[in-house]
C-alpha cells in the first residue's frame, strides 16, 4: 500500500489537504501534526486507485468555450452490489448530459463511418 501511495505522489497529498480544508476551523486547529498526517494518509489511501486499474485514461479536450475533461476507467468490478446501487442513486446514468454526450459520440462515429464508406467507394474524391 505504501508503494501505491508513493506512486500517487503529490496528488495523494493534495487529496488529504483538500479533506483537511473541509474540516471546521476549530476542529482543524485542534489536530496535532500526527493526526493531520494520519488523515492525509487515510484520504490518500482511499483515493490511490490509479495503479489498480488496467486502463485509466484521463485527458482534457480544450474546447473554445470551456475545457472538457474525459475519464475512462476500466477493470474488474470490485464494488459490492449495495455500494453500486448507492452510487447509482447519487450518479444516475440517464441524465440529460449523459444522453447528449452519447448522442454526440454516436453521431460522430456514424458520420465518420459514412464518410469513410463514401471515400472508399469513390463517391467522394479528394
Amino acid at each position: 500500500m505504501r508503494s501505491e501511495l508513493a506512486m500517487a505522489g503529490g496528488a495523494a497529498e493534495e487529496v488529504g489537504d483538500r479533506l483537511l480544508a473541509k474540516l471546521p476551523q476549530p476542529v482543524a486547529d485542534s489536530l496535532t501534526s500526527e493526526q493531520a498526517a494520519a488523515i492525509r494518509a487515510a484520504a490518500a489511501a482511499d483515493r490511490a486507485w490509479g495503479p489498480n486499474h488496467p486502463a485509466n485514461v484521463r485527458f482534457t479536450i480544450p474546447l473554445p468555450f470551456w475545457p472538457l475533461f474525459l475519464s475512462v476507467v476500466t477493470g474488474r468490478e470490485r464494488r459490492s452490489p449495495s455500494r453500486r446501487m448507492a452510487e447509482r442513486r447519487v450518479h444516475p446514468i440517464r441524465t440529460a448530459a449523459n444522453i447528449a454526450f452519447f448522442t454526440i459520440v454516436a453521431t460522430v462515429l456514424f458520420l465518420s463511418a459514412a464518410v469513410g464508406v463514401l471515400v472508399y467507394s469513390s463517391v467522394l474524391e479528394f
